[in-house]
């Protein structure tokens, strides 16, 4: 199965190279390529959040020893 989705992405980039692409499979390209680049810069949003990439540059830039903020009840 995956080595047929790889030769039909082959033939579609192909097609595309070569400028004999449908109009409506250029329109579903595109579409997908932007869904997929905006679930990728969420799920790197959410990773930076998740482990506190901006905690962390902000103690490299200060020369100063991470610590993760604790939440404590009070």
């Amino acid at each position: 199965y995956l080595l047929y989705v790889l030769l039909y992405v082959g033939t579609k980039s192909y097609d595309l190279y070569t400028g004999t692409f449908d109009n409506k499979e250029r329109v579903v390209a595109i579409g997908s390529a932007g869904i997929s680049r905006l679930i990728g810069v969420a799920i790197g949003c959410w990773l930076a959040i998740k482990v506190d990439a901006f905690g962390r540059i902000n103690a490299l830039l200060q020369r100063a020893k991470y610590q993760r903020p604790t939440h404590q009840l009070r």
